[in-house]
């Protein structure tokens, strides 16, 4: 076996992908809205017991943390600085909010994007091995690896549905070197379906604490033509490009993600093949968004004022070909900062199928 080392300038044993897992995301959202009433509501009580305070008053409204009921369909919660209401949904490496002209039709008017963050601190965990088994030639092949341990900030337009396969994002990146036993930071762009372009770190120095301030603006629509802009507010140092690129102008996103590395096989008869495997989520400190901006239908508004949609990083953990129990990753807080932000916090909570059946709605 033979894995290949990215050539954008992580030093890991692997290629690395910063964008959405379509096929698992696809498949938990399926399940959230099959158990809309039940699994999705319930959950997000979970959350709240074992999350900060600030998750939006409007989902935890209905529920009681000593009873564990939970009485509101999270669906039709609003947010605390909007009528707009907005929806949630399960994805195995995102958590924060997303934005669209509309969840049922969307429309390909998603122009601009603005945010900031802080690069947060880590706690570093030794991530557990993981086996993955694969069919190659109608024989099981069995692969055990220790993901790394990495997690990364970043906005975005497109990208937010299994069909569609367009994303412009950027945002910075902490992946765990086991060679330097350190946490190495960088910031980065990505068009996909092309690798993520690192920014050398000679050019743009990135550190836990350091304020990121990033916009993704169209500058011509008939060329395709956007500029994707990244400061680091703590050190002033800027980036700045101009790209070709047609995106699906369907959504913006805020995300903190787990990303997935993808090792290179290489098999006896010299064919080789890619196994996509999501990091091991780092345990950060608190991820604060502000400067949520986003130019929809024309419209520049706050996060706020816009339709959103808030996703929950949580997998499921599954037996005999069933959801078994569900852990939650990360989850995001209410839009705050007069409607311009909001936090993501780091929790390790399961809760099991049986438990989700049983609470009231």
């Amino acid at each position: 076996m033979q894995i290949f080392k990215n050539s954008k300038g992580i030093d890991e044993s692997s290629q690395k992908f910063l964008r959405h897992n379509n096929d698992n995301a696809g498949r938990m959202h399926n399940i959230a809205s099959k158990l809309k009433n039940i699994a999705a509501a319930s959950f997000i009580a979970i959350a709240i017991a074992a999350a900060p305070a600030n998750i939006p008053a409007s989902i935890s409204n209905g529920y009681n943390k000593n009873s564990n009921v939970y009485s509101q369909t999270v669906s039709t919660a609003k947010t605390e600085n909007s009528s707009n209401s907005f929806s949630v949904s399960l994805s195995s490496n995102w958590s924060g909010y997303i934005t669209e002209s509309s969840f049922k039709h969307p429309l390909p008017v998603v122009s601009s994007i603005k945010g900031e963050w802080n690069v947060p601190e880590i706690n570093y965990v030794k991530p557990k091995k993981k086996l993955t088994i694969i069919n190659v030639n109608n024989m099981p092949f069995f692969l055990v690896t220790r993901p790394p341990s990495d997690v990364s900030e970043w906005i975005g337009i497109g990208g937010s549905k299994s069909s569609d396969n367009t994303l412009i994002q950027t945002g910075t990146d902490s992946t765990y070197s086991v060679r330097k036993k350190k946490f190495i930071n960088q910031a980065w762009y990505e068009l996909l379906p092309f690798q993520p372009v690192y920014i050398p770190r000679k050019e743009f120095t990135v550190k836990p604490g350091d304020k990121i301030y990033a916009e993704i603006n169209l500058v011509s629509k008939s060329k395709n033509q956007w500029e994707i802009n990244i400061d680091n507010l703590t050190n002033n140092q800027s980036f700045k490009k101009i790209v070709t690129y047609k995106s699906s102008m369907i959504s913006g996103e805020w995300i903190v993600e787990d990303s997935t590395i993808a090792p290179r096989i290489i098999l006896e008869n010299g064919s080789s093949f890619y196994i996509p495997i999501l990091c091991s989520l780092s345990y950060f400190k608190t991820i604060k968004f502000s400067s949520t901006i986003a130019t929809v239908n024309s419209n520049t508004l706050p996060l706020g004022d816009l339709k959103s949609k808030l996703d929950l990083m949580a997998s499921w953990h599954w037996k005999n070909g069933k959801p078994n129990v569900l852990q939650l990753k990360a989850v995001p807080s209410k839009i705050s900062y007069n409607g311009l932000g909001f936090d993501v916090r780091r929790i390790n909570k399961t809760i099991s199928a049986n438990a989700i059946r049983n609470m009231k709605r």
